[in-house]
C-alpha cells in the first residue's frame, strides 16, 4: 500500500500522472461493471425492458466514463498538441466517447448475427464491457505515459510529442487475442445448442408418455374400485330393497350415505341410481348437463357387464356400473357416475408438481374448439394450492395442439407464462386431455451459459492481468530513461548560478554563511563580493519576523518544499529597496537538510509602477461610478448620494470624505443634502457650518464660498497653510483633514451648489486628481442641466396628458350615450320578440326555450337560462337555456335554503325576496365567491337575476349575462321587468289551459262511466267507460233515453222515488241493477246529480256510475279465503276454531269422546330448500287429498299453515285415533309424483282426546302439539298420544315462555365473565360473556333451558342484541380503565346468524360504545356453522372483512366438512370440554383433542380447550401446543365487580413470579 500510495502521488501542485489517472478510471469501470451485475437482478430478463435498461446502462456508462476522464485529465499538468491540434481534456473525453459508442455498435451487431441464443448474447454483451474497460484503461496510461516522457525530456519546449507505435501494437494485439477467446467459446455453444435441443425433446416426450399412462392407470383404478363397491352385496341388497319398496328410510339414507362418500372420495360430480326401468331412485351431486345422453348410455347398460362396457365405451370423464342380483342376475339397474375433473386434477397436478423440481408437468383440456391449461397455485387468502385453469388457445402452445389433434408431439416457443421453453405433449387415452411436459430454455442451456461465462471471464481477467504486468513494466523502464536524463540536466544547472538576471546564493542551514552567490546578488545589496562573504543572512536584512521565521522552520523541517515572500531591504548606501526572496531546501540522502538555495529579485521600480497603476485605476473606477450614477439616477438627491459614494469607496481611501451642498436663496447658506465618509457625531456640525455668499468679508470665507463666487475650483494642498480656514481649525483636526478641494455645482448658467471633497493626506490632489475631479464636476453639471431639462419636457407631457384626457371624457361620454340607446333598442326588440313567442308557445317548456333564445338573439346577451325551483330539494335547476358557454352550467349548484352555502349566492336571495338583482360588475360580485372558480373561466363582467311567478308565488328565476361591465341601466331594468310581467301573465294562462285539458282528460280517461243527459233526460255526451260497461257505442247511445240500460229487476216505485230524490235534493246515489247491450245484467253503484243555469233551471243531468260486479266476485271470494286455506282447499284456522269448538259442545252434550291430530310433515323445508316452492305446494295438494280421502265426512281436517295440518275427529277414542294414525302414516309414506319427481314423506303426528287431555280447543291443541314433538324427537314417521309427563313439561315450557317476554323490561339478566388465559405468554387475553338468568319465583334458571324457548318464540334476537350491547359497553369501561390487552368473546345463537342485518347490527353496537373491531370475538357452535355451510362463508367473510373475529365453539360436537372448514375465515376452534374432562386419562380423547389441535394449527387457527379443571389437564394441552384456555383451573365464571379484582391480582402475579 504503501508502494501504490506513492505512486500514486505523483506531484506535489495537485497534478495527477498516468498511474493515478488509471488507476481512478479502471476503479470507475469495475464499480460500473459491479453496478451491471447488482442492476441485472431487479430486470426480468425475458421482457424488452431488459434490452432497454442494458442500452440506457451502457449509454449513461459512456456519458459519465467521458465526463470522469474529464475531470482526471483536467487535473493533468500539461497536455501536447499533435500536428498543430492541442489535445485538451475535453477532446479526449469525446474521442472516449466515440470509442465506446463504435465498440458498443460493434458488439452488437455481431452479437445480433453470430449468437442466436439470447442469454449467451447478454453474457457476450458483458464481456465486452470487460474488455472496453481494460482496453481503455491501457490506452489512457500508454498517452499520458508518452506525455509524461514528452514532458520530462522537453522542459525547454523544442521538441514536438509523437506517439510511439510499438506499445500500441502490443496492446491491440492483447486486445485481439482477448476478444477472440469469448467469441469462440459463444459460437461453439452456440454449435451445440440443436443437441442439447434434440436431447432434451427425447427426455420430455418420455415423461410425458409416463404422465399420460399415470393418468389413464389413475382414471381406471379409480373406475374399477368405484365399481366393486358399487356392485358389494350390501349396496345391491339396498337397492333391491329400495327398489321393492319395503325399504325405510334407513335404507335411503344408507344408500345415499354411500353415494355421497363415493363421490368425496372418488372426486366425483355426479352418482344417479336408476332402476330396471330408467328410472331415476336417487342423484347426488350435480345434474348433469345432457340429460338425454345419460338416459341413453343407461339404456344401453342393459344386460351388458361394467367390463363390457368398460372396453366398448373408452371415456374416461364418465361410466356407467350395470347392478346385478347375486343370486339370479336379475337386472336391478345401473349408477351413471360422471367425474369431477377439478377436483380430481387438484389431488393429481398437486403430486406432479412436487414430483420433479428442474421440469414441470401440466395438463391440458380440450373443450370444443378451445384448449385449457391446468396447473397448480398458491391462494392469496390461504396460502393453500389449488387449480387454475387457463385460456391457451391464442398461445403458441394452443395452436400446437389444435395443429397435432390428438397425436403426441413437441414445441419450442412462448407457453402460459410468455417464457421460452420446450413442451412435449402426449394425449390421455378415453379423455380430451393432453400430458405436457415442459423444460425453461433459459434453465436447460444455464450450466453451459454459466460455464461459457466464467471461463471467459478468467480468461479474459488473466489477459488483462498479465498485460498489466507487461504495461508496468514498459512503464518502469520509461521512467528510468527519464531519470537518468534529469541527472544530466542537473549538471548543467550549476552554470545558472553565473547568470546576470536574478541573485542567486547558496546559503547554510543555520543561515550565518553563504556557500556560494553570484554578483547580482551582491548587487541588489550594494555590498562587494569579500563584504557580502563575511555576512550572514540577517546581518543583510535583519531580524526575521514571526511569519518569516515560521516559513524558514517549516523549510528546514520539511513539512515544505518552498518558502517566497517580498521582503523590504536597506542598501549599503542607505536606499531602500522591495525584493522577491525565494528559499527552497536542499536534502541529503537520508533526507536530512544539507543547504538553502535563495533567489533574490529587486521588485522596487515594478511595485512603484504597480502602485501608480492601481491610483489611476481607482480615479478612473470612481469617474466611471459617476458616469454609471448620471445614466441610471432618477433625482438629484440619488445622484448626489452616489457621486460621494463614488469619490470615497473608489480612491481606495484616499479622499476620507465628499459631500454635496445646495444653496438656500432665503437663508443664504448651503444646505447639505448628501455626503459619504462624514461620521455619525460630524453630520450635525457639519449641517450648521455658515457659508455666506454676497456680502460677507471674503477674509473670513472658506474654500467653499470662494468656489461660489468665483465660479471655479478650489484647491487647499495643507489645512494648515491657509488662512481661509482659521474658523474651521478645530473641526478639520478633529476629521483628522489634510487637504481640501472644492467645486461649485451649476443648473441653467446659475451656481446652485457646491461638491467639497476631504483628504485626510497633504498635497493629495496632484494633477492627474485635479483632472479627474474637475471632469467629474463637468458630468455633474451637465446631468444637473438634464435634470432640468427632462423636469420641464415632464411638466410640459402632463399638461398634454391633461388636455387629453378631457377630450377622450367627452368622447367616451358620447359613446356611452349611443351604447345606452342602441341597447335599449335591442331590448325593445327582445321585447316585442318575446311577446311574439308568448303568444306562439302552447307549454311552459317551448317558452323557457324560446324566451332565452330571443333574448340572446335580440337582447345581446352571451347567456341566458331559466332555473325552476324544486320543491322537495330547494335547488334551482336549469329548464333552458341559450347562448355560448352553455357548459357553465355544467356542475353548477345552487339552491335557495339560506343556511346552505349554495344558497346565500343572489339566486337565493332573488328567490326568497322576490325581488330582481342586478350585478354590474359581476367578476367581483362579494354574494358570488361561493362560485369564483366555477365563473372563473367565462369572461362576463354583468349579470342580473329576475324572479319567474306562477299564482303569485315565485317558481323560478331568469339569468342573464352580458360580457360588457354597467349594462344593465336603469331602462333596461325596466324593460326586463315589463318582460317578466308578461311572462307570469303566459304561465297563468298556460296553466288554465292546462286545467281544461286536465277536465277533459278526466272525463274522457276516467274508469268511471260517465253520461251528461239534457233537460228532457236524453243523452248529448258519454265517455268510453260508458262503452266499455254497457257495450253501447257513442253513435248507439247518443240522443236515446237511459231507459234502454233498464234490466226489469226494479219497479216503477224504485224510478219515482229515485226522480223524486233527484228533483228536490239535486243528486241521488245508490246500487242498481242494469243491463249491457248484450243482455247480461250487472249491479252499478249510480250518482245522478243535477246542473242549474242562473235562473235555477235544470239544464242538464250528470250521471256517473262503477261496474260492481268485480266488486261482489272479491267480496265473495274474501268470504271463503276468511274460512278456508286457498293452497289445498282445506279450513283455516278461523273455520277449525269454530267448527272444533261446536265439536266439542256436540261431544259434551252427548258424553262422546273426540280426538285431536296435530300432523307435521318431516324435513319439508329439504322439499322446499332443493326442489322450489313450487313442488312443495302441489306435494301439499296432493297430501292433502289423501288426508280427505281417509278421514270421514263429518270430521274436520285444517291447515294451520306451512307443513302443519290438524284433524277434529269427533266420537273417536284411543283406539279410534290409533287406528286412523298408522293409516295416514301408510299413505303419506307412499311415493308422491310431482312434475317428473318421485318424492318420498313422512309424517310426525301427536293425538290428544276429550276430555281426558283438556276440555277446550286450546287445550288439546297444545296438548297434541307436545305429543307431535315428542314424536319426532323419537325419530319422525311416527305417532304419539299426549301423557301427563309432557304436560308437566309442555307447562314449564309455557311458564317459561311467559317469563321470558318480560325478563328483559325487568332486568333480570345479568352477564358474567369467564377469563381466558394464552398458554404462549400465559396471560389473560380473553374473557367469554357467558349470560345469566335470575327469576324471582323459579330462581336461576340454566341458559339452556331458556335458551331454546327463546329461539322458538323470537325472543332470542332482543335478548342476543342486549347481550351484545352490554357486552361491548363493559368492555369499552374497561378500556377506559386502562385495560385493554385483552378481548370479549360473545356467543350468536342460530336464529342470531341467519339474521340478514347481523354484519351491520354489530358493527353499529361497536361504533356506539367507541370499541375496535379487533376486540370482539363472536362464538358459533359447529352445528349452526354446518347448518348452512355456504351461506356461513358469506357471513362469516363479512364480519371477517370488518375486523371481527370468528370462533367455532364446541368444535368436535358436530359433523363439521373440513371442506368447508378450510373456507371459513375462523380465528380459533374451541375444544368441547366433554373432550377435555377426562384428559389425559382416556386415550379416545387424547386422539381427538391432538388431532384438533393439530387440524387447528394446520389451518392457521388457534385453540381453546373449555373445561380445563385440572393442573394435568392443562400441563397435557400445552403440551400439544393448545393456545388458550378457559374453565374452573383458571376461574370460574366472574361477575362484573369481581373482573378487575381478579386481572390486578393475576397482574400482580405476574410481576412477582419471575
Amino acid at each position: 500500500m504503501t508502494n501504490l500510495s506513492k505512486l500514486l502521488r505523483d506531484s506535489s501542485n495537485g497534478h495527477y500522472g498516468p498511474i493515478r489517472v488509471t488507476f481512478y478510471y479502471f476503479l470507475f469501470g469495475l464499480a460500473w461493471i459491479f453496478f451491471t451485475l447488482f442492476l441485472k437482478n431487479f430486470i426480468n430478463e425475458e421482457q424488452d425492458p431488459y434490452v432497454v435498461t442494458l442500452l440506457v446502462n451502457r449509454l449513461v456508462f459512456i456519458a459519465l466514463g467521458s465526463f470522469f476522464l474529464y475531470w482526471l485529465l483536467k487535473k493533468v499538468a500539461i497536455l501536447p498538441s499533435i500536428n498543430n491540434h492541442r489535445l485538451t481534456p475535453f477532446s479526449l473525453a469525446c474521442a472516449h466517447a466515440m470509442l465506446c459508442l463504435v465498440w458498443m455498435v460493434f458488439v452488437r451487431i455481431f452479437a445480433h448475427f453470430a449468437i442466436d441464443d439470447y442469454e449467451l448474447r447478454i453474457h457476450f454483451i458483458f464481456l465486452s464491457v470487460v474488455i472496453l474497460v481494460g482496453f481503455i484503461s491501457s490506452c489512457i496510461f500508454l498517452f499520458l505515459c508518452s506525455v509524461q516522457n514528452w514532458v520530462d525530456l522537453n522542459k525547454n519546449g523544442s521538441q514536438t510529442f509523437t506517439f510511439r507505435s510499438s506499445p500500441y501494437r502490443i496492446m491491440l494485439a492483447f486486445l485481439a487475442v482477448t476478444v477472440a477467446v469469448p467469441i469462440t467459446s459463444y459460437v461453439v455453444i452456440e454449435l451445440m445448442a440443436p443437441q442439447i435441443e434434440k436431447s432434451t425433446y427425447a427426455d420430455l416426450e418420455i415423461t410425458a408418455r409416463i404422465r399420460a399412462s399415470q393418468l389413464d392407470g389413475w382414471l381406471a383404478e379409480r373406475e374399477h374400485s368405484t365399481a366393486s363397491t358399487l356392485q358389494s352385496d350390501g349396496f345391491i341388497h339396498d337397492v333391491r330393497k329400495l327398489e321393492q319398496g319395503g325399504g325405510s328410510r334407513f335404507v335411503r339414507e344408507a344408500i345415499e350415505g354411500r353415494l355421497e362418500s363415493l363421490m368425496v372420495a372418488q372426486q366425483y360430480q355426479t352418482m344417479i341410481l336408476f332402476n330396471a326401468g330408467d328410472r331415476i331412485l336417487m342423484s347426488v351431486g350435480k345434474k348433469p348437463e345432457n340429460m338425454i345422453s345419460v338416459l341413453n348410455g343407461i339404456g344401453k347398460a342393459r344386460n351388458k357387464s361394467y367390463e363390457q362396457l368398460s372396453l366398448q365405451d373408452k371415456k374416461r370423464h364418465d361410466f356407467i356400473v350395470p347392478l346385478y342380483s347375486p343370486k339370479d342376475r336379475q337386472y336391478l339397474g345401473s349408477v351413471y357416475v360422471e367425474l369431477d375433473g377439478e377436483a380430481y386434477l387438484s389431488a393429481y397436478l398437486n403430486h406432479w408438481t412436487t414430483a420433479t423440481t428442474d421440469r414441470r408437468t401440466l395438463l391440458a383440456e380440450k373443450s370444443g374448439r378451445d384448449y385449457y391449461l391446468f396447473r397448480m397455485s398458491q391462494s392469496r387468502d390461504d396460502g393453500h394450492f389449488e387449480v387454475e385453469r387457463n385460456l391457451i388457445t391464442g398461445n403458441s402452445l394452443g395452436i400446437a395442439l389444435e395443429k397435432n389433434g390428438n397425436s403426441p408431439g413437441m414445441l419450442k416457443g412462448r407457453t402460459l407464462e410468455n417464457e421460452v421453453a420446450l413442451a412435449a405433449w402426449y394425449p390421455v387415452k378415453g379423455t380430451n386431455w393432453f400430458a405436457i411436459t415442459k423444460i425453461d430454455y433459459k434453465t436447460l442451456m444455464a450450466p453451459m451459459r454459466n460455464m461459457a461465462f466464467f471461463f471467459n471471464f478468467a480468461i479474459v481477467t488473466i489477459l488483462m492481468i498479465f498485460g498489466i504486468i507487461l504495461l508496468f513494466i514498459w512503464y518502469v523502464m520509461q521512467r528510468s530513461q527519464t531519470v537518468a536524463m534529469d541527472l544530466r540536466e542537473k549538471q548543467l544547472l550549476n552554470n545558472f548560478y553565473t547568470l546576470p538576471f536574478i541573485g542567486m546564493g547558496i546559503l547554510s542551514i543555520s543561515m550565518n554563511k553563504w556557500l556560494h552567490f553570484n554578483d547580482k546578488m551582491c548587487e541588489i545589496f550594494g555590498y562587494t563580493r569579500e563584504e557580502f562573504d563575511r555576512m550572514g543572512w540577517h546581518e543583510l536584512v535583519g531580524l526575521p519576523c514571526e511569519e518569516e521565521q515560521t516559513g524558514i522552520n517549516a523549510l528546514k523541517e520539511g513539512i515544505s518544499d518552498e518558502f517566497c515572500e517580498e521582503k523590504s531591504l536597506h542598501r549599503k548606501n542607505g536606499d531602500d529597496a522591495i525584493t522577491e526572496v525565494h528559499f527552497r531546501l536542499v536534502t541529503k540522502e537520508d533526507g536530512t537538510p544539507d543547504y538553502l538555495v535563495v533567489t533574490v529579485e529587486d521588485i522596487t521600480e515594478r511595485k512603484r509602477a504597480e502602485a501608480e497603476v492601481f491610483r489611476l485605476s481607482q480615479l478612473y473606477a470612481a469617474l466611471s461610478h459617476c458616469n454609471q450614477a448620471i445614466v441610471h439616477s432618477h433625482t438629484e438627491l440619488e445622484l448626489f448620494e452616489q457621486i460621494c459614494y463614488g469619490i470615497v469607496h473608489y480612491s481606495d481611501r484616499r479622499f476620507n470624505m465628499a459631500w454635496v451642498g445646495l444653496v438656500n436663496p432665503e437663508t443664504n447658506k448651503v444646505d447639505m443634502v448628501a455626503s459619504h465618509g462624514v461620521s455619525l457625531d460630524l453630520i450635525e456640525p457639519f449641517r450648521n457650518m455658515r457659508i455666506v455668499t454676497g456680502f460677507d468679508n471674503l477674509d473670513k470665507d472658506g474654500p467653499a464660498a470662494l468656489a461660489i463666487r468665483q465660479n471655479q475650483p478650489v484647491w487647499i494642498q495643507n489645512v494648515d497653510e491657509d488662512a481661509h480656514l482659521v474658523p474651521w481649525m478645530d473641526l478639520l483636526k478633529k476629521m483628522r483633514i489634510r487637504s481640501i478641494a472644492a467645486f461649485p455645482l451649476y443648473q441653467g448658467g446659475k451656481a446652485i451648489g457646491i461638491l467639497k471633497v476631504y483628504s485626510s493626506d497633504i498635497n493629495a490632489y496632484d494633477e492627474q486628481s485635479q483632472n479627474l475631479l474637475v471632469e467629474m464636476t463637468g458630468d455633474i453639471n451637465f446631468a444637473l442641466e438634464n435634470f432640468e431639462r427632462e423636469e420641464i419636457r415632464q411638466r410640459t407631457q402632463a399638461e398634454l396628458e391633461e388636455s387629453e384626457n378631457s377630450y377622450k371624457r367627452l368622447y367616451m361620454e358620447r359613446m356611452q350615450a349611443e351604447d345606452e340607446i342602441r341597447r335599449l333598442n335591442q331590448l325593445y326588440a327582445a321585447l316585442s320578440q318575446c311577446n311574439q313567442s308568448i303568444i306562439r308557445c302552447k307549454n311552459e317548456e317551448e317558452l323557457f326555450g324560446q324566451i332565452c333564445a330571443d333574448i340572446v338573439e335580440y337582447g345581446q346577451m352571451n347567456l341566458v337560462w331559466v332555473g325552476l325551483v324544486d320543491r322537495k330539494t330547494q335547488d334551482i335547476v336549469p329548464a333552458a337555456s341559450a347562448g355560448e358557454h352553455r357548459d357553465y352550467l355544467n356542475g353548477l349548484y345552487i339552491n335557495t335554503l339560506p343556511d346552505d352555502p349554495a344558497g346565500q349566492g343572489p339566486a337565493g336571495q332573488v328567490i326568497r325576496e322576490n325581488r330582481p338583482v342586478w350585478m354590474q360588475d359581476f367578476l367581483h360580485e362579494p354574494s358570488m365567491e361561493h362560485w369564483q372558480e366555477h365563473i372563473a373561466h367565462f369572461n362576463w363582467l354583468s349579470s342580473a337575476i329576475l324572479p319567474i311567478h306562477k299564482k303569485g308565488h315565485v317558481i323560478g328565476a331568469i339569468f342573464l349575462y352580458s360580457n360588457h361591465l354597467n349594462a344593465f341601466t336603469e331602462s333596461s331594468q325596466r324593460l326586463l321587468l315589463e318582460l317578466m310581467e308578461d311572462i307570469d301573465f303566459a304561465l297563468q294562462h298556460f296553466e288554465k289551459e292546462e286545467q281544461l285539458q286536465l277536465a277533459a282528460q278526466v272525463f274522457s280517461q276516467s274508469s268511471e262511466a260517465i253520461m251528461l243527459l239534457d233537460s228532457c233526460s236524453n243523452i248529448v255526451m258519454i265517455n268510453r267507460a260508458f262503452t266499455h260497461i254497457t257495450g253501447y257505442s257513442e253513435e248507439e247511445a247518443l240522443g236515446k233515453n237511459p231507459r234502454m240500460l233498464a234490466s226489469g229487476q226494479h219497479d216503477r216505485e224504485f224510478y219515482s222515488t229515485m226522480w223524486e230524490s233527484i228533483e228536490k235534493e239535486g243528486r241521488w246515489q245508490g246500487e242498481i241493477w242494469n243491463r249491457r247491450k248484450n243482455g247480461s245484467i250487472y249491479p252499478e253503484w249510480l250518482l245522478v246529480q243535477t246542473m242549474r243555469d242562473s235562473q235555477n233551471e235544470v239544464t242538464h243531468y250528470i250521471g256517473t256510475f262503477t261496474d260492481l260486479t268485480e266488486r261482489k266476485e272479491t267480496e265473495e271470494r274474501v268470504q271463503w279465503l276468511a274460512h278456508f286455506d286457498p293452497l289445498t282447499g282445506l279450513p283455516n284456522r278461523t273455520l277449525l276454531h269454530i267448527r272444533s269448538n261446536l265439536a266439542i259442545s256436540l261431544a259434551h252434550r252427548r258424553h262422546e269422546p273426540l280426538a285431536l291430530m296435530f300432523l307435521d310433515l318431516d324435513n319439508f323445508k329439504n322439499v322446499n330448500d332443493s326442489l322450489g316452492h313450487g313442488i312443495g305446494d302441489e306435494l301439499l295438494k296432493q297430501f292433502a287429498e289423501r288426508l280427505k280421502n281417509a278421514v270421514r265426512d263429518q270430521d274436520t281436517i285444517s291447515r294451520l299453515g306451512g307443513d302443519e295440518f290438524v284433524l277434529i275427529l269427533p266420537g273417536t277414542d284411543t283406539d279410534g285415533a290409533a287406528y286412523l294414525a298408522e293409516r295416514i302414516l301408510n299413505i303419506a309414506a307412499q311415493q308422491y309424483n310431482v312434475e317428473r319427481h318421485e318424492i318420498n314423506l313422512t309424517v310426525s303426528i301427536g293425538i290428544a282426546i276429550y276430555p281426558t287431555d283438556g276440555m277446550d280447543f286450546d287445550t288439546l291443541w297444545r296438548s297434541a302439539d307436545a305429543a307431535m314433538y315428542r314424536a319426532k324427537q323419537n325419530g319422525r314417521n311416527d305417532y304419539c298420544f299426549f301423557t301427563t309427563e309432557m304436560q308437566a313439561r309442555s307447562s314449564r315450557t309455557l311458564q317459561i315462555d311467559n317469563a321470558l317476554r318480560r325478563a328483559m323490561e325487568r332486568e333480570q339478566f345479568s352477564l358474567v365473565y369467564q377469563p381466558q388465559l394464552s398458554l404462549k405468554n400465559d396471560r389473560i387475553v380473553g374473557f367469554e360473556a357467558l349470560i345469566r338468568w335470575k327469576h324471582p319465583q323459579f330462581g336461576n334458571i340454566p341458559p339452556d333451558e331458556f335458551i331454546p324457548i327463546a329461539e322458538s318464540n323470537g325472543q332470542i334476537i332482543p335478548i342476543g342484541e342486549w347481550v351484545l350491547r352490554t357486552a361491548v359497553s363493559q368492555l369499552k369501561t374497561w378500556q377506559d380503565r386502562g385495560y385493554r390487552d385483552f378481548t370479549v368473546s360473545v356467543n350468536l345463537s342460530a336464529v342470531q346468524f341467519r339474521h340478514p342485518r347481523l354484519p351491520e347490527l354489530v358493527m353499529n353496537i361497536l361504533e356506539e360504545a367507541g370499541v375496535e373491531p379487533g376486540y370482539l370475538q363472536l362464538e358459533l357452535t359447529e352445528g349452526v356453522a354446518m347448518e348452512n355451510p355456504l351461506a356461513a362463508i358469506a357471513v362469516i367473510d363479512e364480519l371477517h372483512k370488518r375486523g371481527i373475529r370468528i370462533s367455532i365453539d364446541d368444535f368436535g360436537t358436530g359433523y363439521s366438512s373440513l371442506t368447508y372448514l378450510k373456507r371459513f375465515n375462523v380465528y380459533s376452534l374451541k375444544i368441547d370440554r366433554s373432550f377435555v374432562r377426562d384428559l389425559p386419562a382416556d386415550s379416545e380423547d387424547m386422539a381427538i383433542v391432538t388431532a384438533v389441535i393439530s387440524l387447528a394449527n394446520s389451518l392457521g387457527m388457534r385453540t381453546v380447550a373449555e373445561g380445563v379443571e385440572t393442573r394435568e389437564q392443562l400441563e397435557f394441552l400445552h403440551s400439544k401446543g393448545c393456545t388458550e384456555i378457559q374453565g374452573y383451573h383458571l376461574s370460574r365464571p366472574l361477575i362484573v365487580e369481581k373482573v378487575e379484582e381478579f386481572l390486578g391480582a393475576y397482574m400482580q402475579k405476574e410481576t412477582e413470579t419471575p
